[in-house]
């Protein structure tokens, strides 16, 4: 049993929806049996002919290298057509797919500005994503972090106080004293009133008939009247009568009626819990979805708050308990036999009685030819590159159409380039380098996707450029060992 044909949970794999169309990428989320078979539950991942030439001209325009060769050479066009092939465009959208339709493993990986792009062509199943891809909106957007910079985000910084003088932002206290140790009484006494106040609240909790529905049981409500809340409240009123346990007593008894102190745990009602519970399934631990969905007359506190509660007791506990036995019980991998059956798009005889060769490398001859393109056009293709095609969803070398698009496109992020820097602060020609190039103004990811900061290397005959001082520091420990010099433009 071959290794290659074992596939676990979080490998990325090939998937063949279609014969006569690429594979597509997905990553193995979750394996489950089924009275059909093994289903995979996967994520997807888009190539570049998945999504408009729209989205793809707005990616071209702010993260496509013109000259990313291993020493800083300019791409061969060539180099340039394959590189398209090996991106991908990472999606949340999930599906459920058979598992026999896996037909090979593949590695995907996130782009890295220290990593040249020759780096990716040179492995076979290889493939980098830098964007995520929506296809319900039909949006870009990068997979990266950014600072959130301004006042909406951090505080403004005041003057400097000399030392004695006050603050004139702080007029009056905010602050209310809530214990001091001075005249404390002993432990054993603060213990006597604690018990007193867990006494009270059992009574009230006996009292009042809505409780003794909800905990019938003596255990139960002895139990919800020694929670922290009371404890809390008896150590409050000890403050207040200034540790005086008789004058404090009176507080536990105000007008004849004891105090009943409740926490979220007691106050809500077991079908309430049960929909928190149902949620936490659905959304996992986003409380405002949870509250604007489910519990729309709950706090943010509230829900909070609970949800703190409630994994203390014993239903989160059979709960956990439960999920991990059914994660034990569940498929960690799957083996799937190497696919063998004919394929739709074979070419048992040459029926147009030519000599037309591939149409990718015009090789003549070939273990088998597969039919490619429409089929008024009769074009085949050797069983190389038919397996290049059904990998990187193109042909290995560029033919008239894409030569043209090639250049239209450079066309277009060259004039968007050059708008682009005579709309901003002219960069001195010394230092300026091929590479990434800042999004235009109008750009709808330029502000939020790029940082405001650029890091180009300055060594002889390098016009790399980083994002970030880290990348940069890696390419001079690799590339130039003998050399630290740094420019940093803003």
């Amino acid at each position: 049993m071959s290794s290659n044909n074992k596939y676990r949970v979080g490998d990325f794999v090939y998937f063949e929806t279609n014969a006569t169309a690429p594979y597509q990428i997905r990553r193995l989320d979750e394996l489950v049996m089924t009275p059909n078979g093994v289903e995979a539950k996967v994520t997807c991942y888009y190539r570049r002919r998945d999504i408009s030439n729209h989205l793809i001209q707005q990616a071209e325009k702010y993260y496509f290298h013109e000259s990313d060769g291993e020493n800083g050479e300019p791409l061969s066009e060539l180099e340039r057509h394959q590189i398209k092939h090996r991106e991908l465009f990472y999606s949340r959208h999930t599906e459920t797919l058979p598992a026999t339709h896996i037909r090979g493993k593949c590695a995907v990986t996130l782009y890295s500005d220290v990593e040249p792009f020759t780096s990716y062509v040179n492995k076979e199943d290889l493939f980098y994503y830098r964007l995520i891809y929506d296809p319900n909106t039909k949006k870009l957007s990068e997979d990266r972090g950014s600072m959130r910079i301004g006042s909406d985000f951090q505080c403004d910084i005041q003057p400097l106080l000399t030392k004695g003088q006050e603050d004139p932002r702080f007029k009056q206290s905010w602050e209310e004293l809530q214990w001091h140790p001075k005249n404390a009484p002993s432990n054993s006494e603060v213990d006597s009133f604690s018990t007193a106040a867990k006494g009270v609240g059992l009574y009230g909790r006996a009292c009042d008939p809505a409780t003794s529905l909800q905990n019938p049981y003596l255990i139960n409500a002895a139990a919800a009247a020694s929670r922290d809340i009371t404890l809390q409240f008896a150590h409050d009123c000890l403050f207040k009568a200034g540790f005086d346990v008789r004058k404090a007593m009176s507080l536990l008894l105000p007008d004849g009626h004891p105090v009943v102190c409740r926490d979220e745990l007691e106050v809500w009602s077991s079908h309430e819990c049960a929909l928190f519970e149902s949620a936490l399934e659905k959304y996992s631990k986003i409380f405002p979805d949870i509250i604007t969905d489910v519990l729309p007359w709950k706090t943010s506190k509230s829900i909070v708050e609970f949800y703190y509660f409630w994994k203390t007791t014993e239903r989160y506990t059979r709960r956990r308990k439960e999920k991990m036995v059914a994660k034990d019980s569940r498929l960690k991998q799957v083996y799937i036999p190497d696919y063998s059956k004919p394929n739709s798009s074979v070419l048992y005889s040459r029926t147009d009685g030519t000599e037309r060769g591939c149409e990718c490398c015009l090789v003549g001859s070939s273990t088998q030819w597969y039919a490619w393109g429409p089929p008024t056009l009769m074009c085949r293709l050797c069983s190389g590159c038919w397996m290049y095609w059904k990998k990187y969803g193109g042909l290995k070398n560029p033919d008239k159409r894409d030569r043209l698009e090639a250049r239209k496109s450079a066309a277009a992020a060259g004039a968007n380039s050059v708008a682009s820097s005579n709309a901003s602060t002219p960069v001195p020609a010394d230092s300026c380098g091929v590479g990434h190039q800042k999004a235009p103004s109008h750009h709808p990811y330029s502000e939020a996707s790029l940082g405001s900061s650029v890091f180009r290397c300055t060594q002889p005959n390098c016009t790399k450029e980083f994002r970030s001082k880290d990348n940069l520091a890696t390419h001079l420990s690799q590339v130039h060992t003998n050399e630290s010099e740094v420019c940093y433009l803003r």
